[in-house]
């Protein structure tokens, strides 16, 4: 079997597997190789070593069964890449914490808004491989927040001018402004694309309200001019008409709530429009007290 080195293999009919080990027969003890497909479904199969191995003539030539494909194992493994992913995501978190303590605007600042942005695309890069490469079974009803890319602008841009949204929303060419400078003016401002089943379905954001103060008026009694890094704020939206009335408001409020607390936040204020019910109770659902006009939640 040593001469069945792991790796890729392309099959005489063109499809792609991967061998992942070997095994002996429990009755006959014969030699097998445990290989996984690496399309459709990625099942994992065996097949005895005598077969893996052996020439088959096709149109009057003979070809092995099984061809490796050098290329192709340069590759890392499923395994290694997800081991790359949580140890990027490691170094992401203590990233988004640290830089809540630097000064807007500075060069510590940008770096690390560059360094995070970096780690973002290493890591959409690393499970876009995966997805081409692997079957990942994601659970049912799963919701993600992911980074947002360039590539998403004009799908923000049509969820903008949705009615639903465009009710709320109601300056849009301002909301895209933001994204389009996102790493300059709009730096303190950490976006994310909302995905359920792996389909974009909308987009929130969460941010210093010590970095907004010229952008936005807060309330004095939350003293944002006093706190960096302490008092937060975020905005939400489902874009696709037909995951509205689904309970994902809640949810997505509370992955910004979980991403607020892993960063160390105090204190998240929110200020809806009085009559976006549906958003005044997905704060409510959320544990928002609504004071002074603000919807507020105490992170510790």
């Amino acid at each position: 079997m040593n001469s069945i080195p792991l790796g890729v293999y392309r099959h005489y009919k063109g499809n792609l597997y991967e061998v992942i080990g070997f095994a002996k027969h429990s009755e006959t003890t014969e030699d097998m190789v445990i290989y996984k497909a690496l399309y459709g479904e990625g099942g994992t199969w065996v097949r005895p070593v005598s077969m893996w191995s052996e020439l088959i003539e096709v149109d009057g030539k003979n070809v092995k069964r099984f061809e490796f494909n050098a290329d192709a194992s340069i590759g890392y493994t499923q395994h290694e890449l997800l081991e790359a992913i949580r140890s990027i995501q490691s170094t992401l978190k203590k990233c988004e914490k640290a830089i809540t303590k630097l000064r807007f605007g500075s060069s510590s600042y940008t770096l690390t808004k560059r360094r995070i942005e970096a780690l973002n695309i290493a890591i959409s890069l690393i499970e876009g491989d995966l997805k081409g490469r692997y079957t990942t079974e994601n659970p049912a009803n799963e919701l993600t927040l992911r980074p947002f890319f360039d590539k998403d602008i004009p799908l923000m841009e049509k969820w903008l001018y949705e009615p639903h949204v465009a009710q709320w929303y109601k300056h849009p060419d301002h909301w895209l402004k933001e994204l389009h400078e996102r790493r300059g003016a709009f730096a303190f401002l950490s976006h994310f694309i909302v995905e359920f089943d792996n389909k974009a379905i909308g987009f929130c954001q969460y941010y210093d309200c010590y970095h907004s103060q010229q952008h936005e008026v807060w309330n004095d009694e939350w003293k944002v001019s006093e706190k960096q890094a302490e008092v937060f704020s975020v905005d939400y939206l489902i874009g696709e008409p037909e995951y509205l009335q689904r309970g994902l408001g809640k949810r997505i409020v509370t992955e910004l709530i979980n991403k607020l607390s892993a960063i160390g936040a105090k204190k998240c204020i929110v200020s809806p429009e009085p009559g976006n019910i549906a958003s005044n109770r997905v704060l409510e659902a959320n544990g928002f007290i609504l004071s002074n006009g603000d919807y507020v939640l105490e992170l510790r």
